[in-house]
């Protein structure tokens, strides 16, 4: 997954997480200047 990512014109970026194989819990981080926040998801095949 790239580290960075631009938004389209609604302000939405796309990206894909994939599991190999197996389900797994990945912790993704979206920031933007002194904001963060983290969102963690299930990811299945």
């Amino acid at each position: 997954m790239p580290k960075k990512q631009k938004t389209d014109a609604n302000g939405q970026a796309v990206f894909t997480l994939k599991a190999k194989g197996k389900t797994c819990v990945a912790t993704v981080t979206f920031s933007d200047g002194s904001l963060s926040t983290q969102v963690t998801v299930t990811v299945t095949k």
